[in-house]
């Protein structure tokens, strides 16, 4: 039951997500250090990571203390951290002789990185920037959800721990040297605890998540003491691979396959683990209904997906085996309804998840995609690109795919549909998720990404005076094609009594009135 550490929907499935409330002081090192349990193989963070293996020397993830610090890279160790897996406010259930802790070492003989985080600097190299050389040639920038750091850069392997040093396992998700499992005396509990959904709240929850938000947690005077507990299985057979730095468990279940329900690792195929449920909160919904088995790295060799999964970078940003889908079969091309309700708009994907298109398999071709979590919107059924919106449950949501764009760049929010390029419905009438050619157009290389994941619908227009709201400029799109959008590229995409103004070295300005 492993956290999918930076692994958010945002980064899966959105365009654009809003910005947290960023930090306005500096403050100390950003805590890493990763006591809860097999945090250290958690899954697939979303990384820039490099084709070719590293070459060269490289300093990142060398041994290191804070005293002697890394060389070239003052002040940037991240110092061994000898913790336990439970403590005496989380203990371990069912123990082994009744003990209710045990030690592990994290980081172990430190870890040399670029640069630290710190409350002031969470993100000191971009995850999400494909150009960010933050990390080197031979580093690789790891999202951990709330910061980010730079690993050493490896070429994931079935057999061993690549070029990783001792103790470092070479993680399939992040292809980079991170903590591995403890191989002492500690490895067997450590690979055979976990959290247990026994408090009685959909999902996981960790003390942190308690401590932070004790309403999500039951609230009262409980609520922050009401996590989930951690559980020792001792019919487990699971213990850490002294080669790979990785937990086997030579007794997972054979028939297992990837976006199967779960609640435990266990139940999810070798090397696999579960993605558990993300219980709704007053700001977003809930996600991963049921939990999910996901094994990230099938793209290795020998790590392919077992039984009827299938491996998938697209809609993921790493390759994960997921369950198997169709692309919009079951919905009728002539009934805008049934592409966003029901069995119909999931494309043979279980309750609360939708298919997600491959970039391959035509319309109508069987399992060209893989079952993601969405959210359904039943209320909005008709198409409304370019309206106004402040959350995404104001528009129009076709597969799951409807969201609000936000932000300075689109002033009232713009109802809009991502991965609009996906194919759904065969034949040259085929009906457009953005409506009809005179409302949406589906317009691609957002996020400088000529991937159709980043086509998303813009509303058409011929005018701004015409057709667009106020601070929006038509301005053209594609050859031929105009749509309205929050920015101008000459006096012509703004209304008569305004001008494009442009900064001096930007393509694009705003309109202004004249």
């Amino acid at each position: 039951m492993r956290k999918l550490v930076g692994l958010s929907l945002c980064s899966l499935l959105a365009v654009a997500c809003g910005d947290d409330d960023a930090p306005v002081d500096g403050g100390p090192m950003i805590d890493i250090g990763m006591t809860d349990t097999n945090m250290v193989d958690s899954g697939p963070p979303d990384t820039n990571r490099p084709d070719t293996p590293p070459s060269g020397t490289c300093n990142i993830g060398a041994a290191c203390t804070p005293d002697r610090g890394c060389r070239d890279m003052p002040g940037a160790c991240i110092a061994e951290n000898a913790t336990s897996t439970g403590s005496a406010m989380d203990p371990i259930m069912n123990g082994p002789g009744g003990a209710t802790t045990a030690p592990v070492t994290f980081w172990q003989g430190g870890y040399c990185t670029s640069v630290l985080p710190t409350m002031a600097v969470p993100f000191p190299c971009d995850p999400e920037d494909a150009m960010d050389t933050s990390c080197g040639s031979c580093g690789v920038c790891v999202d951990l959800g709330d910061s980010s750091l730079c690993a050493d850069a490896c070429v994931p392997s079935v057999a061993d721990n690549a070029d990783c040093r001792d103790g470092y396992e070479c993680n399939f998700g992040i292809r980079g040297c991170f903590p591995g499992c403890p191989t002492g005396d500690a490895n067997e509990v450590f690979c055979r605890t976990d959290r247990a959904d026994m408090n009685g709240i959909p999902g996981i929850q960790t003390p942190d998540d308690c401590s932070a938000a004790p309403a999500d947690c039951g609230g009262g005077a409980g609520g922050a003491t009401n996590f989930d507990p951690l559980v020792y299985n001792p019919d487990s057979e699971a213990s850490c691979n002294p080669t790979t730095y990785q937990c086997d468990d030579p007794d997972r279940d054979a028939t297992a396959s990837g976006g199967d329900p779960c609640v435990m690792d266990n139940e999810c195929e070798l090397r696999g683990f579960c993605i558990e449920e993300v219980a709704a909160t007053d700001d977003e919904p809930a996600a991963w209904l049921g939990g999910s088995c996901i094994k990230t790295g099938c793209d290795i060799t020998g790590n392919g997906c077992a039984n009827d999964g299938k491996c998938q970078e697209r809609g993921l940003g790493v390759f994960g085996c997921l369950a198997p889908c169709t692309v919009g079969m079951g919905a009728d091309a002539s009934d805008p309804t049934s592409w966003i309700d029901g069995e119909s708009a999931r494309g043979g994907c279980r309750d609360g998840y939708s298919c997600w298109w491959d970039g391959l398999g035509a319309a109508g071709v069987a399992d060209n995609g893989v079952c993601l979590p969405v959210d359904f919107n039943a209320d909005v059924t008709e198409g409304n690109v370019g309206e106004p919106c402040t959350e995404d449950t104001e528009c129009f949501s076709p597969f799951g795919r409807g969201f609000c764009l936000t932000g300075e760049g689109f002033p009232g929010g713009y109802c809009s549909v991502r991965d609009c390029a996906a194919p759904v419905f065969t034949g040259a009438d085929a009906p457009s998720v953005c409506g009809e050619d005179t409302d949406g157009i589906c317009v691609g290389g957002f996020g400088g990404d000529e991937d159709p994941a980043f086509a998303i619908c813009l509303d058409r227009c011929t005018s701004a005076e015409a057709d667009c709201r106020d601070g929006f400029g038509c301005v053209e799109v594609a050859e031929g094609v105009r749509s309205c959008f929050p920015s101008c590229g000459a006096d012509s995409d703004c209304r008569t009594a305004q001008r494009c103004n442009i900064p001096a070295g930007m393509m694009f300005g705003d309109c202004v009135d004249r």
